[in-house]
């Protein structure tokens, strides 16, 4: 079995923030981590986190650098 990272963000209809991480290294090593926060971001500011986590990664050339920095 592969090891793998699952990351979980579930907003409640408050707003309120519940993020789940969990890394699964085999069937031996299993970690969960969780945390409920509030945190706020614009539709711009949320447009461009996904294109840094999501995007950028896969396509690093001219202008990504410079629009990630």
């Amino acid at each position: 079995m592969a090891a793998v990272l699952r990351i979980t963000d579930r907003t409640s209809n408050d707003g309120r923030h519940r993020v789940e991480v969990v890394w699964q290294d085999g069937q031996a090593v299993r970690r969960v981590a969780e945390s409920s926060f509030d945190y706020r971001v614009g539709n711009l500011e949320a447009e461009r986190i996904r294109w840094y986590l999501e995007e950028y990664p896969e396509f690093p050339a001219d202008p990504g650098p410079s629009l990630a920095a």
